[in-house]
């Protein structure tokens, strides 16, 4: 973890426009109060993402008792009496069994490890039999339950220099190699929030904020400098499910988010919409201002819900999807061993009994270390 290694004019006016809402200052999210505004601490070393393999996997690499496998697709994990021996894989087009000495641990986050658990015989019933998968396992919680944080975004040009616009510039470049400091260190939300919308154990709104245009997940430009303002309900209360569309491993499973099921969510999401342009129009934001790109219709409650429905994002947290909890509640128990089955584990984002309210990578990291000492301790 390390803070942001450039500050600028940007992050410092968006902190400086949430104060003036009434929003608290917070220097530290990962402390005792998560609820207030200010810089994002980062998964970075050296101005870089620092992902899990590179903390993991690539200083092990040589080991004699590690095998990397890339190009490989799992397509079912074997079962005989009751046991996980091994796992069907296809590597470079060829398809091979690899047999486990001790368990086998699943890890292939919360929309295809559930894909891969059905196609395994382990899930609905009656949406197994419908495909012609024989029933090993039949436990409906498997791919229910799925939670995400919606987002929603508004974008605003600006004519000041520091956004992510200026990447391609050759100063800014030249100082990445460098010093790997500048604009390019930047994770486009680098600065925001957490506020409440309902009462609760912690807050259900998480403000995100970066010297970039965002839209529509990223696939969208924009001819000219600009930042954005967003709002993720990392409180979401409804519930989606992932599905298989066949019995075919190649095939992508299928996904129901069902954002704004329960009302509650939608009551919050327009609440959020009201503060981001409060913010938006405070003096320390509209200085940078020269339009915003996103003018939305309406100032209604209805209508705010209207925009949010027809612009509504996810912020890349599948969860829940093999969730913890009792036998008939959940698919693991608390040492992430499938119910039902033995020498069979799950270790990422889809145990999770309920959706954090912030970001899942650092959570999902705590499981897979939970589950490294569990294996080890012999649990």
């Amino acid at each position: 973890m390390s803070d942001p290694r450039s500050p600028d004019e940007f992050r410092a006016s968006f902190i400086a426009a949430a104060l003036s809402v009434g929003l608290r200052q917070n220097g530290d999210f990962n402390g005792a109060r998560q609820e207030g505004v200010g810089s994002f601490q980062l998964t970075q070393r050296d101005g870089m993402r620092h992902s899990t393999a590179a903390a993991f996997l690539d200083p092990l690499e040589s080991r004699p008792n590690l095998t990397i496998m890339t190009n490989t697709d799992a397509h079912r994990v074997v079962i005989r009496n009751g046991r996980a021996t091994g796992v069907v894989v296809e590597h470079d087009g060829r398809v091979e069994t690899i047999g486990a000495a001790s368990e086998v641990i699943i890890c292939c986050g919360a929309f295809n490890t559930p894909k891969l658990l059905m196609l395994s015989g382990i899930g609905p019933e009656t949406h197994l039999q419908a495909l012609g998968i024989p029933t090993v396992v039949a436990n409906d919680h498997v791919g229910a339950h799925l939670m995400d944080h919606p987002f929603y975004t508004v974008n605003f040009e600006t004519d000041r220099p520091g956004t992510l616009f200026d990447s391609a510039d050759r100063t800014v470049l030249r100082t990445y190699a460098r010093e790997r400091r500048g604009v390019l260190t930047s994770n486009i939300v680098e600065v925001g929030g957490f506020f409440s919308t309902r009462s609760g154990p912690a807050p259900d709104q998480q403000l995100l904020a970066g010297p970039a245009f965002f839209r529509d997940h990223g696939r969208r430009s924009h001819d000219k400098p600009a930042f954005m303002i967003g709002s993720s309900l990392v409180g979401s209360r409804s519930e989606g499910r992932v599905s298989l569309r066949d019995n075919d491993p190649h095939s992508a499973p299928s996904l129901r988010f069902n954002y704004f099921r329960e009302s509650a969510d939608m009551t919050s999401m327009v609440v959020a919409c009201r503060l981001i342009r409060e913010i938006a129009h405070s003096p320390s934001l509209r200085a940078l201002t020269t339009r915003e790109l996103d003018p939305r219709l309406g100032h209604s409650d209805a209508d705010l819900a209207d925009d949010v429905r027809r612009h509504v994002q996810h912020t890349y947290h599948p969860a829940c999807t093999a969730r913890m909890g009792a036998p008939g509640e959940g698919v693991v128990s608390p040492e992430l061993r499938v119910h039902g089955l033995t020498a069979l584990r799950i270790a990422d984002a889809s145990v999770f009994p309920s959706i954090p309210h912030g970001n899942t990578n650092a959570p999902t990291i705590m499981v897979a270390e939970k589950a490294a000492d569990l294996i080890r301790s012999g649990f």
